[in-house]
């Protein structure tokens, strides 16, 4: 039925959302990303450059290259990495939009104080 559709329509948005956002919740994938929109690097550069093992970077580029975040081409036997700008230009820029307008507070403070601000906000 039609209302089956929409309800199955909505559970398979809030999953994709749900990926998405734990993708980019995790700290080692945004320094990983971080990297890559400097340069393009193979796995070997990631791990030296970010003290993560090879298995750790290998894990979370194959996460952020399912999410569209990473792509990735042969270069003799190595696979190059590098940050798909279609995908992560538009979100820097939502990102540091909404940054602007909303979270000055955060922005202007050092991480103590960050962290006593999400305290208060948890607790209300």
């Amino acid at each position: 039925s039609f209302i089956y559709y929409l309800c199955s329509l909505k559970h398979m948005l809030s999953k994709a959302y749900n990926i998405i956002f734990e993708t980019l919740a995790n700290s080692n994938r945004i320094n990983i990303l971080e990297s890559l929109i400097k340069k393009e690097k193979t796995v070997s550069e990631l791990t030296k450059e970010l003290k993560l093992d090879q298995t750790t970077v290998s894990h979370n580029l194959k996460r952020l290259k399912i999410t569209g975040f990473v792509k990735d081409k042969k270069q003799g036997k190595n696979k190059v990495y590098s940050a798909n700008k279609d995908a992560v230009d538009p979100l820097l820029k939502f990102v540091n939009n909404h940054m602007n307008c909303n979270c000055q507070a955060l922005c202007n403070c050092n991480e103590k104080k960050i962290s006593q601000i999400l305290k208060r906000w948890k607790k209300n």
